[in-house]
């Protein structure tokens, strides 16, 4: 990496960043540089983010601690593509027409399974995997740090603010924005007594083959978007797009995602969040290690 003033700025661990004086407000301001933005994590927020404020001429690098792009840890999640995301998507050339996938309608379900209620309006969704690709294409790869946790946030600088990577890499620049999860080390630093509460429900998710179930369950769930609402839970089941990594869950054919919320005690947490080796987790089990009973 250069350390230009326009440049994220890197130094060897224990010394501060060399140009953040060049960061700092300059008092010609035909001298300035031009702002420069630090998104800590490369997701899918850190991307939109990092594209809204490319455009805008903003100097921003995304670090995100995964070394690839692929499927979200916690599994094959799909976005609906609301009115202000095809928006945003349209105006940054986010090519996602080909990995996005439409229904024919919605419907709810009542208890026994016949169809309570019928929408014609179609939804678009598109996999984590899909859409993480086709923003990363369209951010600058230059930009793009990947392999890069930020462990440690200094805000004592003025005008600049100093992330320190799991490298030793020390980065500078005018502004921080954290986008790291709900286990963000950024706030756990800054705001380290904002903590994450529970909602008081837990999120099953998978995905089955199209043509692994029977002709009345596809004929009624192929093409659109279902939810049933039961007694402390419901369910969504819905399309979803192809990719190798679904297509592999899933088998041949059309994957299926559906997603189970189901309303339990906080103290019964421990007895769920279980991998196979009883190894307990605070928030998800990783995909592909949960507990089978």
């Amino acid at each position: 990496m250069s350390s230009d003033s326009s440049e994220v700025t890197v130094s060897t661990l224990g010394e501060a960043p060399a140009s953040i004086s060049k960061l700092s407000a300059s008092p010609d301001p035909s001298e300035a540089p031009s702002t420069t933005v630090l998104v800590a994590g490369g997701g899918i927020c850190g991307l939109l983010c990092g594209l809204a404020l490319s455009a805008l001429g903003v100097d921003c690098h995304i670090y995100e601690q995964r070394g690839t792009s692929g499927p979200s840890q916690s599994g094959e999640i799909a976005y609906l593509i609301t009115e202000e995301l095809d928006k945003f998507l349209a105006a940054h050339k986010v090519a996602v027409d080909r990995t996005r996938v439409r229904t024919a309608g919605r419907q709810v379900l009542a208890d026994d399974g016949d169809v309570q209620l019928q929408d014609s309006r179609s939804q678009d969704y598109i996999s984590y995997e899909a859409l993480h690709s086709a923003l990363l294409e369209c951010f600058p790869q230059d930009n793009y740090h990947a392999a890069s946790k930020v462990t440690l946030v200094d805000a004592s600088h003025p005008d600049v603010v100093v992330l320190q990577l799991d490298s030793g890499e020390r980065i500078a620049g005018h502004l921080l924005v954290a986008a790291d999860g709900v286990t963000s080390s950024v706030r756990q630093q800054l705001l380290p007594n904002c903590q994450p509460a529970y909602a008081g429900y837990l999120a099953w998710r998978g995905v089955a083959a199209l043509d692994s179930l029977s002709a009345e369950v596809q004929h009624h769930l192929a093409d659109k978007g279902t939810l049933y609402k039961g007694a402390n839970l419901h369910m969504l089941v819905h399309p979803l797009p192809c990719s190798s990594s679904s297509s592999a869950a899933a088998g041949e054919g059309q994957p299926l995602a559906w997603s189970w919320f189901n309303n339990q005690a906080a103290e019964e947490l421990p007895g769920l969040l279980l991998d196979a080796g009883l190894r307990v987790y605070p928030h998800a089990v990783p995909v592909g290690r949960l507990r089978l009973r």
